[in-house]
């Protein structure tokens, strides 16, 4: 599965595989060509962060795929006015 995030005219696709989380960060383009951090991290691990300054970044989106009813469940923590997102 892929979740594809959208804020103006610029995507990012991220593949998923199982039980997961995700957060989307805006982050200077000297750091990031296209301006977006993706950090996905399962149960039990250590949440990747941007290494750039913490007041250089911004949080767009937090989203978790977990277990539902025998199948999986999109749930949505945190999306920011301007970004939208939506299950491939």
């Amino acid at each position: 599965m892929k979740i594809v995030f959208t804020q103006g005219k610029k995507k990012i696709e991220i593949p998923l595989s199982g039980v997961s989380e995700v957060k989307l960060y805006g982050v200077p383009t000297a750091y990031s060509a296209d301006g977006f951090f993706a950090s996905v991290w399962m149960r039990g691990e250590l949440e990747p962060v941007p290494a750039c300054a913490v007041a250089e970044s911004i949080l767009l989106a937090h989203v978790e795929l977990s277990r539902a009813d025998g199948g999986l469940q999109l749930l949505e923590h945190v999306c920011r006015e301007g970004v939208s997102y939506a299950q491939n």
